[in-house]
């Protein structure tokens, strides 16, 4: 039976998928299959139109099989009709980022080529901690953050902003148009970062993924929310038109087993997703340690400048903000609650440390994406004052030893 559990298969997909005919193809007129389903009409030929499918036809079907779960398709798909190629260089993701942590500190070999990787890693994603660690290890580069920028930009991104974006399309040609660079972001996200519309269009229209992460947890969604939180210049002139492009209809997240869909025309779509884009950055800033999270003040200025079609005015004010985090807290008795923010202190909040959000069918712990681990414990200035309104105590007793561990390494080698 096994043996022709394939064509069987193929059997039951043709006739199961058929639109309006079914041709068997037979050099044995006599089959018993042929008899079993009562065909009778043989015929030596048949004419048949050629019906090729696009290659946008085949981008849809591979988006579609991705968004199911089914990557192995997907790929295969990607193989064959595409000649797609692996990208040359590795993705740094959580798993190499642990790997070229341990190459870059290792005092006993120096390795220059892993501690360039690291840092430029850390510039892209503002991880302080890290670029302190490469200064104590007096690596030159870590002493010029603000040129160490202009550098990265020119050497990774520059050819983003070019308004012929031809090369950005030969890429995804050979790579995918989801393929991810050295610091596991995708052409989408970049080209939202950087405010590129046309760009942008063009990925959306062509397949690519609203809802892939880059390596801080942030979706292309968030990153052009980010840039405007910090640009009153990019709202102004960017966001309007790139949050029409990238805004899902809708987020599905997960809260102690309870499933909450939220639509994107509702304030606490809009303001989970900015907290969600600016908590890595913000948790930089000594006064958000040291008043564990976020207050209405921190909206109030920087919304001043976000376009009316995607967030309106009465929305901006403070009572109204103030409200949506109030009615959404986790301790609130509210049948319309969806528990998104957890109160730390009288009128600061983060986002609820049990909430969970579905990438690509997957379920993740939110401040999993966000790297929790790497942003609470690892800042100089200690502990931050959230951290009790996260379980992780064993994690954090490893983080502590590694912490001690490092005061200890500074302490010999000085």
């Amino acid at each position: 039976m096994r043996v022709y559990k394939f064509y069987i298969n193929a059997l039951y997909v043709a006739i199961t998928r058929a639109i309006s005919d079914i041709y068997i193809i037979e050099d044995r007129a006599k089959h018993p299959l042929i008899e079993l389903l009562g065909l009778k009409n043989v015929s030596d030929s048949v004419t048949l139109a050629h019906d090729e499918s696009s290659l946008e036809e085949w981008r849809q079907e591979v988006h579609k099989l991705e968004l199911q779960g089914k990557t192995e398709q997907a790929d295969e798909i990607k193989n064959t009709i595409f000649g797609q190629k692996q990208t040359p260089w590795q993705a740094i993701d959580e798993e190499q980022l642990a790997i070229l942590q341990n190459r870059a500190f290792d005092t006993a070999k120096v390795d220059k080529e892993a501690r360039l990787s690291l840092f430029e890693y850390a510039v892209v994603y503002n991880h302080s901690h890290i670029i302190d660690r490469l200064k104590a290890l007096n690596f030159k580069p870590a002493h010029g953050v603000d040129h160490a920028k202009k550098v990265i930009e020119e050497k990774y991104y520059s050819f983003y902003g070019f308004r012929n974006f031809s090369k950005i399309i030969a890429d995804t040609n050979t790579y995918g148009i989801d393929f991810r660079n050295q610091f596991n972001q995708t052409p989408l996200m970049i080209a939202g970062a950087i405010g590129h519309v046309p760009l942008v269009q063009y990925l959306v229209e062509n397949g690519a993924n609203i809802s892939l992460v880059d390596g801080i947890g942030r979706n292309p969604l968030q990153l052009i929310l980010f840039q405007s939180y910090f640009s009153h210049k990019y709202a102004q002139t960017k966001l309007e038109e790139l949050y029409k492009l990238l805004a899902p209809s809708s987020i599905s997240i997960k809260v102690e087993d309870r499933l909450i869909k939220i639509d994107n025309r509702m304030m606490e779509f809009f303001l989970f997703n900015l907290m969600a884009a600016i908590f890595h950055d913000k948790s930089a800033e000594k006064h958000f340690c040291s008043q564990s999270g976020f207050c209405t003040e921190d909206f109030l200025q920087p919304l001043e400048k976000f376009p009316e079609s995607v967030l309106l005015t009465r929305r901006k004010k403070r009572g109204y903000i103030s409200s949506i985090l109030s009615k959404n807290e986790v301790n609130r008795d509210d049948r319309y609650n969806r528990k998104l923010f957890l109160r730390t202190s009288h009128g600061r909040y983060i986002l609820n440390p049990k909430l969970e959000i579905k990438i690509q069918d997957e379920w993740c712990p939110l401040y999993t994406l966000v790297g929790i681990k790497e942003i609470i414990p690892l800042r100089s200035n200690g502990i931050m004052n959230i951290e009790k309104h996260f379980d992780f105590t064993e994690e954090f007793e490893g983080i502590r030893r590694i912490q001690s561990q490092q005061k200890n390494n500074g302490a010999k080698a000085d």
